[in-house]
């Protein structure tokens, strides 16, 4: 039996977990903590409260800690919200060099759809997955991530990160023209991008712009306007679509995040169903395309075990 040290590092909260693996390639839980990511000084200083676990780092086989932003070959990563960054290289701590490997947040929720973290999603649009095909992951939370899972050689399941969140997005129609107007002029940006549209924050610009009201993202949605949220639904549907497009995603797509893990009826209505398969060249394609609201809050934490199992050659 292999023991893996995970972590889903965010700019909010961090958890932490143990998971031990069979040869069979079972994976488990052990346990789990959530550490508060602000009151850490340092990545060394959050760190160091996996000792609250009665866990000991130099006796774990491996470790994978999925952290948000670009990373660098497994061992750098400037984080959005993080007032430091992680730099393994930098380090002369044994297990920081031999044993950690850093991934994307949501490279992590994409190993997460080989686990039991998503075996209590709901199905929100209905299809026929192809067996061994693309699946696709997008979640909006304070940012807009994206990843796909696919089968790579020989046999091996490949994880492959995105930042789509910071393309141009599209605008359709002078009403949306508009909006993009607006967010170009208030931000001072040369174009709109996913991370400002279908996010906490995109949902109070959605919302200031049609009402000329500002508040925060959790008032907005404590008002449910249902203009807003048709507005928010369905530029939600549209991410989902580019991103299944651009992975040709036919194993499914799986909505991840804390924004619809808090509000289902987000992604759960026909704005995003409609919007989602809204193709004049792949129509056919997306409505084939199952989709699934996975509101496991330690998805990423499986993820980053399963990636450890997979560094062990436990898993494939």
């Amino acid at each position: 039996m292999a023991t893996i040290l995970a972590a889903d590092i965010g700019g909010t909260s961090s958890r932490f977990g143990l998971f031990t693996i069979e040869s069979g390639g079972t994976l488990s839980l052990e346990r789990t903590d959530i550490f508060e990511t602000a009151d850490a000084e340092s990545f060394s200083d959050l760190v160091s409260r996996v000792s609250e676990l009665d866990i000991d780092i130099d006796n774990v086989d491996t470790a994978v800690f999925a952290v948000p932003g670009a990373v660098n070959r497994g061992v750098f990563v400037s984080m959005p919200n993080v007032t430091w960054n992680i730099d393994l290289e930098k380090s002369n701590n044994k297990f920081y060099q031999d044993k950690l490997t850093l991934i994307n947040d949501f490279k992590a929720q994409a190993y997460a759809t080989r686990t039991k973290a998503i075996r209590d999603a709901k199905e929100i649009k209905t299809g026929q997955a192809v067996e061994d095909a693309t699946v696709a992951v997008v979640g909006a939370g304070t940012g807009l991530g994206h990843a796909a899972v696919t089968m790579g050689a020989p046999g091996r399941i490949t994880a492959v990160a995105s930042e789509m969140g910071h393309i141009a997005f599209s605008f359709i129609g002078e009403e949306e023209e508009a909006f993009h107007v607006f967010l170009r002029k208030k931000l001072s940006i040369p174009y709109g991008y996913g991370d400002l549209v279908v996010t906490g924050p995109g949902l109070s610009h959605i919302h200031e712009f049609l009402t000329g009201e500002r508040l925060e993202p959790k008032e907005v949605s404590e008002r449910a306007e249902p203009r807003v949220m048709e507005w928010f639904s369905r530029f939600y549907g549209r991410a989902a679509r580019h991103y299944a497009l651009a992975v040709v995603a036919q194993g499914g797509v799986y909505i991840a995040g804390g924004v619809a893990a808090k509000n289902p009826s987000f992604v759960d209505c026909d704005a995003f169903r409609n919007e989602f398969v809204l193709s004049p060249t792949y129509g056919y394609l997306l409505e084939k395309i199952p989709v699934w609201l996975n509101r496991n809050e330690k998805s990423g934490l499986w993820g980053a075990g399963y990636l450890g199992a997979q560094k062990l050659d436990l898993v494939s």
